[in-house]
């Protein structure tokens, strides 16, 4: 067990090398790092260190190097570039993600850390395989707990076109008016035309699944169970992350944001062997593709390779509205055969392997670049 708390990610955790917690003495991911001498500083599985509500946090200064990770939320990119003009040394930056053209300091060295098969290992000590194959009864289906901008737009494609008999659909209460944009036009017709919809129809009467989950359950040893009935009973799901921005323009330039962020949102689908559509930030299917998966599904995915967030977003609208031409099994006879191979790959242990055969040619490289 990584940590006594009810996320799949350890929590936060600072300090030095010799200093990490013998708990986590069978996991690679400590062993190595305890190589590092301690003149280095760790700040290992961070939540937006920027922001003072989740414990701000600016690395020490003196230090030879710094290995900073993230993989319960998103690469801090503002927070990294902020911390490299205070330290003069060093900082490797270690997630999930794929750094595409993020402008980082020269004094910054991100590499791509797989933690995801970590986190399946955990979820699936939590929620056992069942052994049974529920029949796909509805169309699709969403959840839209912490409603974003790409939340409520999916949530009303799904219910306008579709229709809430054929979609299990969750819907909270939960806004807060930073993460809908303050509700500003998007300035296209038909998002805006939706979000029009959603705040005159929908916002502020929540729908419930049956499936009794309640504010307080808002912890991964919940939540990540591929065995609901959003993830059986539907043929294919909308993943609403947590995340879906990737094209920035902003005060670091115009770039694609590291991703794609994924969290049990994501690979409870792959686990429970549903097919999903990646509701969240730009190649999700590519990224999880050049690591074996497999999305050979019989629609158009190509819009997953636009960073985009508006124009991505308007793909997937359109797709919704192609899928209501659909039947139930028009969807599973165009995913079934690509959602098996993974929910194998998976059980059978060879994304592990991959994923730590990966991991190992990294740390490999970090050794050579920084442990003399």
């Amino acid at each position: 067990m990584l940590d006594k708390w009810n996320m799949l990610v350890p929590r936060e955790w600072t300090g030095r090398p010799s200093q990490l917690d013998n708990r986590w003495s069978q996991n690679y991911y400590v062993q190595w790092l305890k190589k590092f001498p301690d003149t280095w500083y760790l700040a290992l599985w961070q939540r937006w260190p920027s922001l003072p509500g989740l414990g701000k946090l600016d690395l020490p200064l003196g230090c030879d190097g710094y290995v900073v990770s993230f993989h319960l939320e998103p690469v801090d990119v503002e927070w990294v570039n902020q911390q490299a003009k205070r330290v003069q040394a060093p900082i490797i930056v270690l997630s999930d993600s794929e750094y595409y053209n993020w402008p980082h300091a020269s004094n910054v060295y991100p590499f791509t850390y797989i933690f995801w098969h970590s986190q399946i290992k955990k979820m699936l000590e939590w929620f056992p395989n069942p052994g049974w194959d529920t029949k796909r009864q509805y169309l699709t289906s969403a959840f839209c707990n912490r409603i974003t901008q790409s939340k409520l737009l999916v949530f009303t494609a799904l219910a306008e076109y579709i229709g809430t008999d054929q979609c299990l659909l969750k819907l909270s209460n939960w806004v807060e008016e930073k993460n809908v944009h303050y509700r500003e036009p998007t300035g296209n017709k038909l998002l805006d035309t939706l979000a029009n919809i959603f705040w005159d129809k929908y916002a502020g009467r929540p729908r419930d699944i049956g499936d009794n989950y309640t504010e307080d359950k808002n912890y991964q040893q919940y939540t990540a169970d591929p065995w609901g009935a959003a993830y059986q009973q539907a043929a294919i799901h909308f993943t609403n992350e947590s995340l879906h921005y990737s094209y920035m323009d902003n005060d670091q330039g115009r770039f694609i944001r590291p991703g794609p962020f994924i969290t049990e949102k994501t690979l409870k689908c792959l686990v429970g062997g549903t097919a999903f559509v990646p509701v969240g930030q730009y190649d999700t299917y590519g990224r999880l593709s050049r690591l074996g998966f497999q999305f050979d599904y019989k629609f158009d995915t190509s819009w997953d390779s636009d960073p985009g967030n508006i124009t991505r977003l308007v793909s997937i609208v359109n797709l919704i509205k192609q899928f209501s031409q659909y039947s139930i099994q028009d969807l599973v006879d165009a995913t079934q055969e690509s959602s098996r191979y993974n929910q194998d790959y998976i059980m059978s242990g060879e994304f592990a392997r991959r994923a730590q055969a990966e991991n190992i040619g990294i740390v490999s490289t970090i050794y050579r670049l920084f442990i003399k």
